[in-house]
């Protein structure tokens, strides 16, 4: 098993090999507090029916760190810290080639970076893999957001290869896990 750590303009360096990836947002001064804002939020989706045959629907938000306490961090002193301990915004993996995953994420990011509105029947219908364009359209959106201080060379991906003596299931089944006791905010599992 071999570690790597990519930017945005090296992925192309990603080896090609069966692995499990993830991708990050690195802070800095202008994008921290978007950062902890976009891991401040969880939405969970409800249906669900009464005792009396009462039908509900809707989001519940969670709120996972009081701003108030936030606004009182030295951000100076956290933006080091941050990086390290900050989880991963999306992790996926690779059964087959790295490299060739994590272009098509590259590829699909730039796609709707470069286009002039998108809306969810694109992001589930015009490309092949509905994973790929799930989590691009969601970091593209931050990206083009006027709310949020994160660029194209914020993100990078960590990534660790598969020995060849492991299963491929194994790939999937720590990707599961993974994702959700860390459950990454423009992830789904």
């Amino acid at each position: 098993m071999e570690y790597f750590e990519y930017g945005f303009s090296e992925l192309e360096l990603m080896p090609e090999c069966p692995g499990i990836y993830a991708w990050y947002i690195r802070p800095n001064d202008r994008n921290l507090r978007d950062i902890i804002n976009l891991f401040n939020h969880s939405f969970i989706s409800i249906d669900g029916k009464g005792i009396f045959k009462e039908e509900f629907e809707g989001h519940l938000k969670i709120r996972t760190i009081d701003l108030d306490s936030e606004r009182r961090m030295d951000m100076k002193f956290l933006q080091p810290i941050a990086e390290k301990f900050l989880p991963p915004i999306y992790i996926g993996v690779s059964k087959v080639n790295l490299r060739n995953r994590i272009d098509q994420h590259r590829r699909k990011i730039n796609y709707y970076l470069n286009a002039v509105s998108f809306s969810e029947n694109e992001i589930s219908n015009d490309f092949e893999d509905v994973e790929v364009n799930v989590f691009s359209s969601r970091i593209s959106r931050l990206i083009r957001s006027s709310e949020f201080r994160i660029l194209e060379n914020d993100i990078f991906v960590r990534a660790f290869t598969l020995d060849d003596h492991l299963s491929k299931n194994i790939l999937v089944n720590t990707e599961n896990f993974l994702n959700r006791t860390v459950k990454p905010p423009l992830g789904s599992n």
